[in-house]
């Protein structure tokens, strides 16, 4: 199934790009898309970013765990504010 993905801030510059699709299988996790995407993008390492990951799916926050779907919008970036 295809998923879309929105980059922004460090990540965008970790993939070299603002927008991606990707095809995942079937009961893809955000955390499957995640890895594979870590193990395209050599630049690319969720636990590097300043403040962290922020990850929504159609506009929600969301967890590693949670199920992506088919033609599902996936925005990435750091966190605007630092870990403390």
């Amino acid at each position: 199934m295809n998923v879309e993905i929105a980059c922004y801030g460090e990540v965008a510059i970790a993939v070299g790009t603002k927008s991606l699709s990707r095809d995942v299988a079937e009961g893809a996790t955000l955390g499957d898309l995640l890895k594979s995407l870590e193990a395209e993008f050599s630049t690319f390492d969720r636990e590097t970013l300043s403040g962290g990951l922020v990850a929504l799916v159609d506009g929600s926050h969301a967890h590693a765990e949670d199920v992506l779907s088919e033609g599902c919008r996936v925005s990435l970036s750091q966190s605007p504010v630092p870990d403390k």
